[in-house]
């Protein structure tokens, strides 16, 4: 596998880890860091709040808790443009939008009314004439269009707002019957001053009283402070408080599972050819991590909380990651960590 380069924050600490008793030299320099389980990464939306759906459809959860993804066509994306809010000196390149959540499916004359209201921002519901500036995918963001996902590369301000405009697959693969959800640049006549409709994907100051744009925000995925690295030198384990101790294991039946195949981050072996996991993370472009942006995924929306693990005790579940600020969230004792140890010399990588 390609090696990327390593990019440090400073708040990982840069220490000597001692070996286990296996291996030939005593010491091995690596970076240690964890991060706890309120704070995930504020970079990642669904473009629309079908794809965090939990019930029937359960998009996100088919795709990522399978070893061979179950892909939903009908809401895969074809066509996607990305918009940010624009501040500052004028762009020949930006445009206005008016940007609403609840936005219908676009009808072949377009938005006629929506293009026309021109006051009444309400915010967590619409957004009016504001300056946008449209993103380059693979540079500003990446995407999953099977999941209907935008993962944005660099850190997104809180005060900037996203819209987006797509199409999605519908009943069959013909363009005929195409979906389509806001204005694509190609359905406005240049250069007139005409206003772009387009989806609000994120506003403001999202909270968790706006369900809807709420609801979009993903909070199982979360950022290492090594943006990229080669898997061999990285170990990420999913560690809890049990009995005033950290572990990262559970027995179950007389046999011990590692927490991180009961999270579902282990399904397979170092091969990735076998069906039997080893404890270890699975390091899998798209799936388990991203590797344009140093992030890692769980294949449940709410891993400690609603999804915990039914082999957990109840009372672990903590709901309030998923249903409040994190601030609110912060203070109080937190039970699961994700702890992570790089390999800096050598050809060893410790354990925890």
């Amino acid at each position: 596998m390609k090696k990327w380069s390593l990019i440090l924050l400073l708040s990982v600490l840069f220490m000597g880890c001692e070996e286990d008793s296996l291996t030939s030299s005593p010491f091995e320099n690596c970076l240690y860091f964890e991060i706890p389980a309120w704070d995930y990464s504020d970079n990642h939306f669904f473009v629309d709040t079908i794809y965090a759906n939990r019930n029937s459809l359960n998009i996100f959860s088919k795709y990522y808790r399978n070893a061979v993804p179950y892909l939903i066509s009908y809401y895969r994306i074809k066509k996607i443009e990305v918009w940010r809010s624009h501040t500052g000196l004028l762009s020949p390149d930006e445009r206005k939008a008016n940007s609403f959540v609840d936005l219908k499916a676009r009808e072949k004359d377009g938005y006629k009314a929506e293009k026309e209201i021109f006051s009444n921002t309400i915010p967590g519901k619409q957004d009016l004439d504001r300056r946008c500036i449209m993103l380059e995918e693979d540079n500003d963001y990446i995407i999953n269009r099977d999941v209907g996902l935008i993962s944005f590369i660099n850190p997104l301000e809180d005060t900037r707002l996203v819209a987006v405009s797509y199409t999605i697959e519908g009943p069959s693969s013909s363009n005929q019957d195409d979906i389509q959800y806001g204005d694509f640049i190609s359905d406005i006549n240049l250069p007139s001053e005409e206003r772009l409709v387009l989806k609000l994907v994120k506003d403001y100051d999202i909270n968790s009283s706006d369900k809807s744009l709420w609801n979009k925000r993903l909070k199982n995925i979360y950022r290492l402070p090594i943006n990229t690295f080669e898997p061999g030198d990285l170990e990420i384990n999913i560690c809890m408080l049990k009995d005033e101790k950290m572990v990262d294991e559970i027995t179950i039946e007389n046999k011990k599972v590692a927490l991180n195949t009961l999270f579902g981050v282990d399904l397979t072996d170092e091969t990735y050819t076998s069906s039997e996991p080893d404890g270890k993370f699975d390091f899998l472009p798209g799936k388990t991590f991203f590797p344009e942006t140093g992030d890692i995924i769980f294949p449940a929306l709410e891993p400690f909380g609603k999804d915990l693990p039914a082999e957990l005790p109840i009372t672990y579940k903590n709901n309030k990651i998923y249903n409040s600020a994190k601030y609110q969230v912060q203070s109080q004792t937190n039970r699961f960590f994700i702890r992570c140890k790089y390999k800096v010399a050598g050809n060893h990588l410790t354990k925890f």
